[in-house]
């Protein structure tokens, strides 16, 4: 499992959002330094997913209104994206709740994937309409 952490390869060029993106590193790295642990509390585990699907919920709202703000025109496809990453991470917190076992370790796997792949391939096009605009 490769640990990914915060590089400022990711900036997107708006403070706002790019402290957002290191918030969201900032999670992705407490649930892997739990992994690394040779037993963990299922409590431990449910802060940190709760703490992830709050903080998702809460930086795609931030992202959605600064594309509607800018009349950003993939905002549709944007927010198609954002809506499979929240009913993922979602799933995996009602199996937890359920008393299902979830693949923590997948879920990391998820999580630090999507991270790098949503900022690098899709947010970077967003910064860069901002700037073509400008």
């Amino acid at each position: 499992m490769r640990h990914i952490q915060w590089n400022d390869l990711y900036l997107i060029g708006n403070k706002l959002i790019d402290l957002q993106h290191k918030k969201l590193f900032e999670i992705a790295d407490r649930l892997y330094m739990l992994l690394q642990q040779t037993s963990h509390s299922k409590t431990d585990l449910k802060d940190i997913l709760d703490d992830l699907s709050d903080y998702v919920k809460y930086h795609f709202n931030c992202e959605e209104s600064l594309m509607e703000e800018i009349h950003y025109p993939f905002i549709r496809s944007h927010k198609q994206q954002h809506q499979k990453i929240t009913e993922r991470i979602t799933a995996n917190i009602q199996d937890f709740e359920n008393g299902i076992d979830i693949d923590s370790e997948q879920l990391y796997l998820f999580v630090s994937q999507w991270l790098i792949d949503h900022i690098m391939l899709i947010d970077k096009q967003v910064a860069l309409y901002v700037k073509k605009k400008q």
